[in-house]
């Protein structure tokens, strides 16, 4: 499958919807106690999306992956800072049931780097580039 930009790609989708439900989850008054986390747990959401979109910008395949691992650590970051105010505040449901959604939402990443039928290339010409993502026939 071709895209020819970043906001085609399922994986980017995937990040923005993340980065709004943590958005509506930090806005939950307990989260007002940990002022800090609250502002790192949004950061960290919205630059799971942001890398995805930066390493489909730039071109390459090789930077492509590199920030898809960069994003995949964004995600990583979400979930522990999670787990950290499940054990502080009284949301605890909420953010259990959040974590088992993020990690629904992000295989498609650990998929497209890991899968041995898929191969994920940049195609660039004349200052554009598409990213495709193809079954390997070998």
């Amino acid at each position: 499958m071709k895209y020819d930009r970043f906001e085609q790609l399922p994986v980017w989708q995937a990040a923005m919807t993340l980065a709004e439900k943590v958005y509506v989850l930090s806005d939950h008054r307990a989260f007002g106690h940990v002022r800090e986390l609250k502002d790192q747990i949004r950061r960290a959401a919205l630059s799971v999306s942001n890398n995805i979109a930066e390493g489909f910008e730039r071109g390459t395949t090789a930077e492509l992956l590199s920030f898809l691992y960069i994003a995949r650590g964004s995600a990583g970051e979400v979930r522990s800072i999670l787990l950290f105010c499940q054990r502080l505040t009284a949301l605890a449901s909420e953010i259990s049931n959040f974590k088992s959604e993020i990690f629904l939402l992000f295989p498609h990443i650990h998929l497209r780097l890991h899968h041995p039928f898929f191969r994920i290339g940049v195609v660039s010409s004349d200052h554009q580039h598409s990213v495709i993502l193809q079954k390997d026939c070998q």
